[in-house]
């Protein structure tokens, strides 16, 4: 454990590297200690993959972000929000609202991405954090009565 700094970069994510670059540099933080937290049209609605390094995999802020680096070397956590309806459009699908269901299962969503990332900033082994967020895959998600 020890200090967390989030980043919220205030441009669009294919255009947030310059921001993640800058606050890497002016706070000296590691990459190997440097994880961005991204939505993917290539999973699922609520699957949750994290990687310790590798490439963008078609994702403009990923691709970004690498960019600015200057390397891949950094984790990525891909949050699901599911694949563009047919015939719509990737930009309105990302920046649309939720539907009704998935507004549901968006706080279990936010949960379980922060349990991984409680376990991947405390320095835990990697294998404990793949583990981990092999295990939330694995449990169907379920809307929190009120």
């Amino acid at each position: 454990g020890g200090l967390v700094h989030a980043v919220k970069p205030q441009t669009f994510m294919n255009r947030s590297g310059k921001c993640v670059a800058s606050a890497v540099r002016e706070l000296g933080i590691p990459l190997s200690d440097t994880i961005a937290v991204v939505d993917d049209v290539n999973l699922p609605f609520g699957q949750i993959r994290i990687r310790g390094k590798g490439s963008a995999g078609g994702h403009n802020g990923l691709k970004d972000i690498g960019a600015e680096l200057g390397s891949d070397e950094y984790a990525r956590l891909r949050i699901g929000v599911g694949p563009v309806p047919e015939g719509g459009d990737l930009i309105d699908h990302v920046l649309g609202e939720f539907s009704e269901e998935e507004t549901a299962l968006l706080g279990e969503v936010v949960s379980r991405a922060a349990d991984i990332l409680d376990v991947w900033s405390a320095g835990e082994k990697w294998e404990s954090v793949v583990q981990l967020s092999a295990k939330i895959n694995s449990k169907p998600l379920a809307a929190v009565e009120k």
